[in-house]
């Protein structure tokens, strides 16, 4: 019985605790989706047109270097890139 009390206990905290009135919300215009999204795109499509076609994936950018370091289906991050698109 005292696990059922404690259960409604911390049921009970958690719906008072969850019953807050909501804050006052401000909308942040600073952030451009679409500017975020082209950036994205352009970015995509020059790496779509860099990889070599022999079955490999980008994983990484060395610091201070520019060019992908590619790993193929094998490695355990291979599928991120796929995933990112």
């Amino acid at each position: 019985m005292k696990t059922g009390m404690r259960l409604i206990l911390l049921w009970l905290c958690g719906c008072i605790m969850g019953c807050q009135p909501p804050g006052e919300t401000t909308e942040n215009t600073d952030f451009d989706v679409e500017a975020s999204l082209q950036y994205c795109l352009v970015k995509a499509e020059k790496t779509l047109a860099d990889i070599p076609k022999d079955s490999v994936f980008p994983r990484t950018i060395a610091p201070g270097d520019s060019a992908w370091r590619y790993v193929g289906v094998p490695d355990w991050t291979s599928g991120f890139w796929p995933g990112m698109l």
